[in-house]
C-alpha cells in the first residue's frame, strides 16, 4: 500500500495476501498443523516485518513439506500483523473451513510465543483453543538469559520428556545447572506450558492436551526449521520478497496437481479413496492459481493476479 508523507513522497506500507487454492485444499483434506512465523526485514530501504501462515504436510517418514498459505507485512510487530493473516485467509468468516480445521482439538496452531499473536489467535479461534509456542523460540530465549551453565541437550531433555517423572528429573537438573535468570524465565514458561489456557511447548503438554505434534529433531515446530532458510529473503525489498513467496506457492500447487493426476484410477485406502473422490472433480478449481489480496484499509478488494498486489513507490 502506498502512502504519502507530508512532503508528497510516497512510501510502501504493506500488503496481505492469501493463496486461496492452497488454503481450500489443506482445509478440506484436514491438515492438522498450522504455523505462524515472523521475520524482520533487513533491507536498506525498508524496515518492517513479514508474517507467514504455513501448513505442514507430513509427506514421507523423513520428509516434511511446508505449504505457504498466507503472507502479510507491517511496519512493526503489532497485533494487526497477526490479525491480518487470519483476515486475509478468511478465518474470520463463520463458515471458514480453515478456521474450523484449526479449532479441532487435534490440530496444532503454533506461533513464536509473542503476546500479539496469542491475542490475535484467541480472538479468531476462541479462548478454548490451545495455542502452542515454538520450543525453538523458548530455547533461544533461555540461552540468551543463561550467563553460565548453558547445556542445550539438557533443555531438549526437558522439552521431549514423555512422563511427569522424566520432566521433573530434567527440570531438577536444569535448576542446578543454568544461571538464575535462565531458570526463572524457564520456570514461567513451564507454568504457562501446562496452564488451562496457556501456550504448550513441551511434548508432555502436547500429549496432555491431545494436540498433534511431530517432535522431529527435538522440536515441536518443524516449520521453524524451514523458515530459518528464509533469512536471505529478508534482504529483499517487499515486492521481491512477495515474488519469491509466490514462486514457492506455484511450485506447491504444481505438486498437488501432478499428484492428483497420478491418483486417478489408483487403488487407495478406504479413507484416502473417500477424500479423493470427494475432491477430485473440483481439484483444478480448488488448486487454482489465483490469489486473494486484502489491502489494510480495503479488505473487500479482490485481486486475480499476484502482480496486482505489488505497490510501488
Amino acid at each position: 500500500m502506498a502512502h504519502e508523507r507530508g512532503n508528497g513522497n510516497k512510501y510502501f506500507r504493506g500488503y496481505e495476501i492469501c493463496a486461496t487454492g492452497i488454503r481450500n485444499f489443506v482445509a478440506r483434506v484436514g491438515i492438522p498443523f498450522y504455523s505462524f512465523d515472523a521475520c524482520f526485514s533487513k533491507h536498506l530501504y525498508y524496515t518492517g516485518v513479514y508474517r507467514n501462515l504455513v501448513a505442514l504436510v507430513d509427506t514421507k517418514a523423513a520428509s516434511l513439506t511446508n505449504v505457504p498459505v498466507a503472507l502479510t507485512t507491517e511496519e512493526s510487530e503489532l497485533e494487526s500483523l497477526y490479525s491480518g493473516l487470519f483476515k486475509v485467509s478468511g478465518c474470520n468468516n463463520a463458515d471458514s473451513e480453515l478456521a474450523k480445521q484449526m479449532k479441532e482439538q487435534l490440530s496444532c496452531v503454533i506461533g513464536d510465543g509473542a503476546p500479539q499473536f496469542f491475542n490475535a489467535a484467541q480472538s479468531t479461534l476462541g479462548i478454548q483453543k490451545s495455542i502452542a509456542t515454538c520450543s525453538l523460540h523458548v530455547k533461544e530465549n533461555t540461552r540468551k538469559r543463561c550467563k553460565t551453565g548453558w547445556n542445550e541437550k539438557l533443555f531438549w531433555r526437558l522439552q521431549k520428556a514423555r512422563s511427569r517423572r522424566e520432566r521433573d528429573t530434567a527440570w531438577a537438573d536444569i535448576q542446578s545447572t543454568y544461571s538464575p535468570a535462565a531458570v526463572n524465565y524457564l520456570r514461567a514458561q513451564l507454568d504457562d506450558d501446562m496452564s488451562a489456557h496457556g501456550r504448550p511447548w513441551t511434548r508432555f503438554a502436547h500429549r496432555h492436551k491431545e494436540i498433534c505434534t511431530f517432535g522431529r529433531k527435538g522440536t515441536n515446530n518443524p516449520v521453524e526449521q524451514e523458515h530459518s532458510k528464509q533469512v536471505p529473503m529478508r534482504h529483499h525489498e517487499p515486492n521481491r520478497f512477495l515474488l519469491s513467496w509466490g514462486k514457492t506457492v506455484r511450485e506447491r500447487e504444481d505438486i498437488f496437481l501432478t499428484t492428483a493426476e497420478k491418483l486417478v484410477g489408483k487403488i487407495l485406502t478406504p479413507w484416502a479413496d473417500r477424500i479423493f473422490e470427494n475432491n477430485h472433480d473440483a481439484m483444478r478449481t480448488i488448486i487454482s492459481k489465483k490469489f486473494t489480496g486484502a489491502l489494510f484499509q480495503e479488505p473487500s478488494k479482490q485481486c486475480e493476479l499476484l502482480l496486482a498486489l505489488l505497490f510501488f513507490f
